[in-house]
């Protein structure tokens, strides 16, 4: 109940027990449930998430690209049936991820929802506005740090977010256990 994966396959087996559906094959691509996230998934994002892959838990995992992970979050956040989860996701930012990692601390103190995916990507959005980043290197704590280095640049992130979110935004860089530095995102501004 603690890997990451965990709300999602929760998610899934609530909607298939509410909506009737066989939970013995939910993680299959053809599955009803499964079709209907890629209908909804290319509703919000515009883009057509297929081909399907499959993630390190054995569900589906649709492509898109960082843009298309912000249109949606964007719609997220704006759209009044998708109210509820942008609510969810804001109110309970630690259960997205927890308060120790830095998307959890950035969850907990955006004020609107915040994802980090595979390989080092995020989505945050607040009132229609959205950021999504990707890291290079595929860590997340770099992708935060990028997101939030692009919040800084459209003055989406207030002085007092800044102050919390400060190792967040310069993560820490260590050398044989100690803290030796800080990493600066660069970038146009």
């Amino acid at each position: 109940i603690f890997h990451n994966c965990s709300g999602k396959h929760a998610g899934w087996l609530a909607a298939c027990a509410v909506s009737n559906l066989d939970p013995s094959t939910y993680v299959d691509p053809h599955h009803p449930l499964q079709v209907a996230s890629i209908e909804t998934v290319l509703e919000y994002s515009g883009a057509d998430p297929r081909p399907v892959g499959v993630d390190g838990c054995g569900a589906p995992t649709l492509r898109g690209t960082i843009r298309t992970l912000a249109t949606a979050f964007a719609k997220l956040t704006v759209d009044t049936e998708a109210q509820p989860v942008a609510a969810a996701m804001t109110a309970y930012g630690a259960l997205v991820a927890d308060n120790q990692r830095p998307d959890g601390r950035l969850a907990i103190t955006w004020g609107g929802p915040v994802k980090v995916g595979a390989e080092g990507s995020i989505a945050m959005a607040r009132n229609g506005v959205a950021i999504a980043a990707k890291s290079e290197s595929g860590r997340s704590d770099m992708a935060v740090a990028g997101a939030l280095h692009a919040a800084q640049i459209i003055r989406v992130l207030s002085d007092s977010m800044a102050t919390v979110l400060g190792h967040e935004i310069s993560p820490p860089v260590f050398g044989g256990g100690k803290k030796v530095g800080r990493t600066i995102v660069v970038g146009e501004s």
